[in-house]
C-alpha cells in the first residue's frame, strides 16, 4: 500500500504534529513509447484549519463538557445558559443548530440547521429498515403549519420477505392526506381549507364560517370546494376592476373586500382566486390613501386529483371531497428495496436505499439552492412548516403567484406569495386618486411568480 500511496503529512494542523492531509492511490502506472499513464482510483483530503473541541470550550448555548479521545465521545450542554422557550423564538444551540417554537400559546419546538451553500439537497425522513410510516413529525418534506399544528400528509410501506413494496394488495406503499381548516393572516376572513399533497401546500377550498360575515369568498364561490371538483389551486393571473367604499357609515366586509371571481377553474365555476381588503380610504385636498390590510390569490390553474390518476409509481385511489381525505398506492407497480437505489414514489417525494447488504432507506424530497453547482447532499430537518423544508436563508424561485393591487390602474407593489397562494397581513398605505371615500381596485396582468423559502418558517 505504500508504494501505490501518495500522502502528505502536513507539519502542523492546530495542535497535531505531521498529520496526513491530502492522499492519492495509484491503481497502476505505465510508460509507453511517446506517453505514460498513471490510473488513480483513490483520493483523500483533510482541512488544514481545525475546529477546537477542548473541554468548557462554549458554542452559542452549548459547552463542551468532556472530550473523551480513547472512546471518540464528545459531551456537551447547555450549564449557564437557561433557554425560555416562550412562543414565536427562535435561538441558537450551537454552530449550525437552532431551536425554534411556534407562535402559538401551545408549546411546540423543532431544532433545525441552517444550509446557504448552493446545491441539491435531499430533505429526508427517518431511517427504516422494515416497515415504516413517515408524516411531518418525522419527514420535513410534508407540509405542516407548527403555528396552528396543521398538516396531514402520511406515508406508509410495508415489506414482504424479499425486502419488495407489492403492487398487489395489501400495497407496499399508501398515503393519504387530509384537507383542514386554516385562518386567513387577515383574521376576519374567517377560514379556508388547505391540504399538503406530495409534499406540497394547496388551496382545497372554502368553507362555511360560524360568523356570518366571515363568509364573503364562500358565498361569492359557485364552486367553493376544490375537492369536490377534484383538483386543488396553484398560480394564475386575472383581469378585473370594482368599486368598494370601505369608509362609508357601516360599511361591510363586502363593502371592504374588494374579491375577483375567475369563470373558470379547471372544473370549478366563479372561483373567488383574488382578494384585497381595504381598511379604509381617505380624500385629501392633495392626495389619496388607501390602506390594504389583507390579501389573497390562489393559482387559476389546478392540478387533478381524479381517482385513477398518476404520479410516478402511485396512483390516486379515492377522493373524498365531504370529509377532505385523498388516498394513493402503488398498485400495479411494485418497488424492489435493493441496494443503492432511488425511485420516484410520487412528484416530489422519492425513496432511496443504503449501498449496504444491510436494508436501510427513507423517503426525500429534493430541494435546491441556486448558486454555483454544488455537490448533492442529504439533511434531516425539523418539520417542514408553510411549504419549506427545515433549511433556511436561502430563496428559491418557484411556479406560484404575486398579487398586485391596482388603483386605477396603476401597479402598487405588495408583498411576494409563499407557493401555491398569496396573503398577507402586514398594513399597506397606498397614495393613489380616488373618488371620494370609495377605492377603485382593478387586477391587471398578474405575474406567475413565488418564491420556495427554506426554512423561513411560521
Amino acid at each position: 500500500m505504500a508504494d501505490k500511496t501518495y500522502y502528505y503529512k502536513n507539519p502542523v494542523v492546530g495542535d497535531q504534529k505531521k498529520l496526513v492531509t491530502v492522499a492519492a492511490h495509484f491503481k497502476n502506472a505505465f510508460r509507453g513509447a511517446d506517453q505514460n499513464l498513471a490510473t488513480v482510483d483513490g483520493l483523500w483530503q483533510v482541512s488544514d484549519a481545525p475546529t477546537e473541541v477542548k473541554a468548557d470550550t462554549q458554542y452559542d448555548k452549548m459547552t463542551i463538557r468532556t472530550v473523551d479521545a480513547t472512546q471518540g465521545v464528545i459531551t456537551m450542554d447547555n450549564k449557564d445558559n437557561a433557554i425560555t422557550l416562550s412562543k414565536n423564538k427562535d435561538s441558537a444551540l450551537m454552530a449550525g443548530v437552532k431551536i425554534k417554537t411556534a407562535d402559538n400559546d401551545t408549546l411546540r419546538f423543532y431544532i433545525y440547521k441552517t444550509i446557504t451553500e448552493p446545491g441539491e439537497y435531499q430533505i429526508r425522513g427517518k431511517v427504516a429498515t422494515e416497515g415504516a410510516t413517515w408524516d411531518p413529525q418525522n419527514f420535513a418534506g410534508f407540509y405542516y403549519d407548527i403555528k396552528k399544528d396543521i398538516g396531514k400528509e402520511q406515508l406508509t410501506t410495508v415489506l414482504t420477505e424479499t425486502n419488495k413494496l407489492s403492487g398487489d394488495a395489501p400495497y407496499g406503499v399508501t398515503y393519504t392526506t387530509t384537507a383542514q381548516a386554516k385562518d386567513y393572516e387577515f383574521e376576519d376572513w374567517g377560514s379556508y381549507n388547505v391540504i399538503g399533497f406530495q409534499a406540497e401546500k394547496y388551496f382545497a377550498g372554502y368553507i362555511t364560517n360560524e360568523d356570518a360575515a366571515k363568509n364573503i369568498f364562500f358565498k361569492e364561490s359557485t364552486d367553493e370546494n376544490s375537492l369536490s371538483s377534484e383538483q386543488l389551486e396553484k398560480d394564475g393571473s386575472v383581469v378585473d376592476s370594482k368599486v368598494i367604499s370601505p369608509s362609508k357609515d357601516g360599511a361591510t366586509m363586502a363593502d371592504k373586500t374588494y374579491y375577483y371571481k375567475n369563470p373558470v377553474v379547471g372544473d370549478q365555476k366563479k372561483l373567488v382566486t383574488v382578494a384585497a381588503h381595504f381598511k379604509n380610504a381617505f380624500r385629501g385636498a392633495d392626495q389619496n390613501l388607501a390602506t390594504v390590510d389583507g390579501l389573497w390569490q390562489i393559482s387559476s390553474e389546478a392540478t387533478e386529483v381524479k381517482a385513477d390518476t398518476q404520479y410516478d409509481k402511485m396512483t390516486i385511489r379515492s377522493v373524498d371531497a365531504t370529509n377532505g381525505v385523498i388516498t394513493m398506492d402503488n398498485k400495479d407497480n411494485a418497488i424492489t428495496l435493493s441496494k443503492n437505489k432511488d425511485s420516484a414514489l410520487m412528484a416530489g417525494v422519492n425513496i432511496k436505499t443504503a449501498d449496504n447488504d444491510t436494508l436501510r432507506y427513507y423517503i426525500y424530497k429534493a430541494v435546491t439552492i441556486e448558486g454555483a453547482a454544488a455537490a448533492n447532499k442529504t439533511v434531516e430537518a425539523a418539520p417542514v412548516v408553510e411549504a419549506a423544508p427545515a433549511v433556511e436563508n436561502k430563496t428559491v424561485e418557484a411556479p406560484a403567484a404575486e398579487a398586485a393591487p391596482v388603483v386605477k390602474n396603476e401597479t402598487a407593489e405588495k408583498p411576494a406569495a409563499e407557493a401555491p397562494k398569496t396573503e398577507a397581513n402586514a398594513t399597506k398605505t397606498a397614495t393613489k386618486p380616488a373618488p371620494g371615500f370609495e377605492s377603485i381596485l382593478a387586477i391587471t396582468g398578474l405575474l406567475a411568480v413565488a418564491f420556495l423559502v427554506l426554512g423561513r418558517k411560521e
